[in-house]
């Protein structure tokens, strides 16, 4: 299930973190995530709702709000396998921010990040009502959005580019293996052939003996013209 990849993968990243998964048939949002910086003192929370469906359904960001009301969490975030038509990987409606299973974990990196940035420095302004209070409205600006959508961004391009690396990568080495294949069943034709007209003053070539190749020998001969 979609909920259970996203629980392990958020536990595999940040270890730290505690990530607390909402019984099934309660209120609420389906994981509740409290953000904890290297010392282990929480710095804020977010909720995400997983949805795997074909169709966007604009109802789920209202309920995720009053989800996210409820418990006191800072930020929240859907998690669907469709996307509404104005967004393109991710990006935030209404105070919720929204992901396709592409972006979301460069986005949880993201908001995690800025949430123990901010919980710093709310501390550094703590019993400072004007500094608190900005912290706050910056949490719900643009600023903050702009941030979190270049880092995602930047994150998603990485990913694309080391996914790209990896792929050609493999094409390389697995066009290099078919040549190596087709140059051994080549060799052990010839080997054989020549075996096969002098006999058996041809010294043995080990490596050439059927137990040595014969596995790979059938693979290649497959490839052969």
């Amino acid at each position: 299930m979609l909920e259970i990849d996203i629980e392990a993968e958020l536990a595999r990243r940040f270890p730290q973190d505690a990530i607390v998964p909402v019984a099934k048939g309660a209120r609420g949002a389906d994981l509740v995530h409290e953000v904890r910086d290297r010392t282990l003192r929480v710095c804020g929370t977010i909720v995400w709702e997983m949805k795997n469906t074909r169709h966007w359904q604009p109802a789920w960001i209202d309920k995720l709000k009053a989800d996210q009301r409820a418990i006191g969490a800072n930020l929240a975030v859907i998690v669907s396998t469709a996307l509404p038509d104005s967004l393109v990987e991710f990006g935030r409606l209404d105070g919720v921010w929204v992901a396709g299973l592409r972006a979301w974990p460069a986005l949880a990196v993201a908001l995690r990040e800025q949430l123990i940035e901010v919980a710093f420095a709310h501390a550094a302004a703590e019993g400072k009502s004007e500094k608190m209070e900005l912290l706050y409205h910056y949490l719900a600006g643009d600023q903050f959005r702009r941030r979190i959508e270049a880092t995602v961004e930047a994150f998603t391009a990485l990913r694309n580019g080391l996914t790209r690396e990896r792929n050609a990568m493999e094409r390389i080495w697995n066009e290099r293996e078919k040549q190596i294949d087709r140059v051994l069943a080549n060799t052990a034709g010839m080997y054989g052939e020549v075996r096969g007209i002098v006999g058996s003053t041809v010294p043995p070539v080990p490596a050439l003996e059927l137990d040595t190749v014969a596995g790979r020998l059938e693979r290649a001969t497959a490839e052969l013209p």
